[in-house]
């Protein structure tokens, strides 16, 4: 968790160097629009993919046992 916390800093500290503004960046118009074109598709993954092929199969076969 402190490494990524660190890593997060320097991150910062080096947009900072360069001069941008992670403000204006994440306020841009086109990042908002790629943002949410990505989290649709990680959205529609993670129910398509975990809960459809990983979860409800764990979950049936853990009520399986469960039962028996």
């Amino acid at each position: 968790m402190l490494r990524i916390i660190i890593f997060i800093i320097i991150i910062i500290a080096v947009l900072s160097y360069f001069n941008i503004s992670v403000r204006s960046v994440i306020q841009s118009d086109i990042f908002q629009n790629n943002f949410s074109y990505i989290w649709g598709h990680v959205q529609s993954l993670w129910n398509n993919v975990f809960i459809d092929l990983l979860w409800n199969p764990i979950i049936g076969n853990m009520n399986k046992i469960k039962a028996n």
